[in-house]
């Protein structure tokens, strides 16, 4: 397991003007890619799939989203963001070495 990560999502990010104009949400995948970043930096292997990603309550820019990542095996990782102590999303990663 690694410490948790921690990310916002600005306001002035270019996804956000399609979802949705004047009541913004953060796109499950832009969450995803922010964890995908970060587990591939400190696992040093590359994310080949994401078998399962659940998105249970969204986000809004500028809030702090807070991941707790646990490896589950060498080659898996599962994850959990929540906001404010609110689950918002889980997934999990299937990682291989990078080539």
């Amino acid at each position: 397991m690694t410490g948790p990560y921690e990310f916002v999502i600005d306001e002035a990010h270019p996804s956000l003007a399609g979802h949705f104009p004047g009541d913004p949400i953060v796109a499950g995948a832009i969450l995803l890619d922010h964890v995908i970043c970060h587990v591939e930096r400190v696992f040093g292997k590359q994310v080949s799939t994401v078998p399962v990603a659940k998105f249970l309550t969204p986000v809004r820019p500028r809030q702090t989203v807070v991941v707790s990542i646990k490896s589950v095996a060498a080659d898996q990782v599962s994850l959990n963001g929540s906001v404010s102590g609110t689950n918002v999303f889980s997934a999990t990663l299937m990682l291989e070495d990078n080539v």
